[in-house]
């Protein structure tokens, strides 16, 4: 179970940043549907592939 928030912005075509804008979650759909189910399952992998993220791994890299 991952208990975590999710905050999604989604954009109709493809999303343009603008400069100096913060770092968005963004979903881009192109068919006037979002498939939640496959959203919802994207970002649970993504949480899940954090926590097997080692920060001090990648300090030690650079020694």
């Amino acid at each position: 179970m991952v208990n975590e928030s999710v905050e999604v912005f989604a954009c109709e075509g493809l999303y343009e940043d603008t400069e100096g804008e913060g770092l968005l979650n963004i979903i881009e759909f192109f068919d006037g549907s979002i498939d939640v189910d496959s959203m919802l399952q994207s970002e649970i992998e993504a949480f899940k592939s954090d926590y097997h993220y080692c920060g001090q791994c990648e300090q030690l890299k650079g020694e």
